[in-house]
């Protein structure tokens, strides 16, 4: 075990020993931020960082093709961007029913982002998007460059 492991396990055994561990444990905003993952609906939670969409990405040797999944959602919601080695879904998803009591809810609905990154380069012309039935897919042309030889003056 290295030094800087050791001293850490030594100060939390002193919070421990001296009864400061348990302040935390037993403190009402704690606790109740502790239960909020266990009490809201997980449909209701922001995505930051989430994988909502859904996709599926293939490549082949001319194009990657992302698929998502968007039920619920239309096209006109739906803002498709990119950039060098990233592709960004955003959009949102209209509640069916908004005007009624919530019984359980476990589809999501609200605003959503997502970022693909690549592991090349990509962009270009002859980007296309195809929308149906709550799929989109997505076919990205790979940027092929040959090798350029560089002359040295």
């Amino acid at each position: 075990m290295d030094l800087d492991r050791m001293k850490k396990w030594l100060d939390f055994a002193k919070e421990f020993q001296h009864g400061q561990f348990w302040d935390s444990v037993f403190d009402k905003d704690y606790t109740e931020k502790a239960m909020e993952q266990f009490t809201q609906s997980s449909a209701s939670k922001p995505l930051n960082n989430s994988r909502f969409p859904l996709a599926d990405i293939f490549k082949s040797n001319h194009e990657f093709i992302i698929v998502l999944d968007l039920p619920g959602t239309r096209k006109e919601d739906i803002e498709i961007s990119i950039a060098d080695y990233s592709l960004n879904v955003r959009g949102v998803v209209n509640p069916r029913y908004s005007g009624m009591g919530k019984v359980q809810t476990e589809r999501f609905s609200g605003e959503f982002e997502r970022t693909i990154t690549f592991p090349e380069l990509v962009g270009g012309t002859n980007i296309s998007a195809k929308f149906d039935n709550g799929i989109i897919e997505i076919r990205i042309p790979r940027s092929h460059r040959s090798k350029e030889k560089i002359i040295i003056e």
